[in-house]
């Protein structure tokens, strides 16, 4: 019998879930699939082995940002338009996770390196108890950031103990929802030429400033939390307001009553971020055609053996028609979402980016916390623009 090997990213679960899919891809294509479960922390440096000595896996799940990264290694093989049609077209996946794995030749025709497998969305989740108590509107309340600020500062008003949490410590959750604010307010996290950063652009600073002057709402034992803390306080019915995954409506029968009754759910102002991995297959592997196999397998299936929404949101569209992932109105909102959102830009620049940033936001609520929040506009300047110009240098 045949064999590929597939590396995945650990879900918490050993890998037992995926095992009955893949039991019944063996039974069908006779195809044997190793799997190698790998953990978020080790996945990159592990991954990047494979790349730059060309052995290892056939096929592997990657963070969609990482794509592009393994295409400059020329260490990936791209799809073929057989292939791709296989697979299914450009309308089969959401928009930001389509383009993640596609790059445009000098000619403008699409090279396609990787196909989306999950999807994944930051939503508003709110109490439209507590709204209807504030006489307010979610509809207008979540339009855009200004909205959103003043909707929070009337709920503070009415409640001050329980308007918002925000999850304020180390986490790439907060650099995927605070670009919402800077984006609502045209400002972007990198250059459109992709050589030199954008957030100390004014607008992305403006963006900035209006997302942390929430924490002036943020109550003392709601400050220094993890976003995990922050899940865990608005599912016990401590807040009106958290931004957060689509975990809270999978896990709705663990929240409060009053939360699982009264739980509103919409998309970010500005924009959802988008995020999620793909499958690609690496070019040091004979095994092409059975890992593309396997890839259209778990595409197209993972909804019917429940990895969706168990791990993640299917990045393929038709599993959304087809099965009922999620009560209404949740899914129409999750899909609404997922189709309008944007993501972080295709860049070599990102994972630098991405990772000074993350790194600087607990820093900054720690500088606001000392402060009461005052000169708030200067706190962000001092800290943004000399990073943001450490950056650039070290890029060039």
């Amino acid at each position: 019998m045949q064999e590929i090997k597939l590396t995945i990213f650990n879900r918490g679960d050993g890998g037992v879930h995926i095992r009955r899919m893949l039991d019944e891809f063996e039974r069908v294509y006779k195809i044997h699939v190793e799997i190698e479960i790998l953990d978020w922390g080790v996945a990159w440096s592990r991954l990047v082995g494979c790349a730059l000595y060309g052995n290892g896996p056939d096929i592997s799940e990657v963070g969609s940002t990482w794509v592009m990264d393994f295409v400059r290694m020329n260490a990936v093989s791209n799809l073929t338009p057989a292939e791709v049609t296989r697979l299914g077209n450009e309308q089969d996946f959401f928009p930001t996770n389509w383009n993640s794995g596609v790059a445009v030749n000098a000619g403008s025709d699409q090279i396609v390196w990787a196909i989306p497998w999950t999807s994944d969305v930051r939503l508003a989740h709110y109490r439209r108890d507590l709204f209807e108590k504030a006489n307010l509107d979610p509809t207008h309340a979540f339009e855009h950031a200004d909205s959103l600020n003043e909707a929070v500062r009337l709920l503070n008003h009415k409640d001050p103990a329980k308007a918002l949490v925000l999850g304020t410590l180390l986490s790439y959750n907060n650099l995927h929802i605070i670009a919402s604010w800077i984006w609502d307010a045209g400002g972007d996290l990198i250059a459109p030429h992709g050589t030199k950063v954008a957030f100390d652009a004014p607008q992305a600073l403006t963006g900035m400033e209006s997302y942390f002057r929430l924490g002036q709402y943020v109550t003392e034992e709601h400050r220094r939390i993890s976003d995990l803390d922050a899940d865990k306080f608005f599912m016990n019915g401590e807040a009106a307001v958290q931004f957060t995954g689509f975990w809270i409506v999978r896990d709705l029968a663990l929240t409060a009553p009053v939360v699982r009754e009264n739980l509103g759910l919409t998309a970010m102002p500005g924009a959802s971020f988008v995020g999620g991995t793909h499958l690609l297959t690496w070019k040091h592997s004979p095994r092409h055609e059975q890992a593309v196999l396997l890839a259209d397998f778990l595409c197209k299936h993972s909804s019917e053996y429940e990895l969706h929404p168990t791990h993640a949101l299917p990045a393929y569209v038709p599993s959304w028609q087809k099965f009922p992932l999620f009560p209404e109105p949740y899914a129409t909102a999750m899909f609404n979402a997922l189709q309008k959102g944007r993501s972080f830009p295709v860049s070599p620049l990102w994972g630098l980016v991405e990772k000074r940033l993350t790194d600087a936001i607990p820093i900054l609520w720690d500088k606001i916390w000392e402060t009461g929040g005052r000169d708030l506009e200067k706190t962000l300047a001092d800290m943004v623009i000399p990073l943001a110009r450490r950056i650039n240098i070290t890029l060039e």
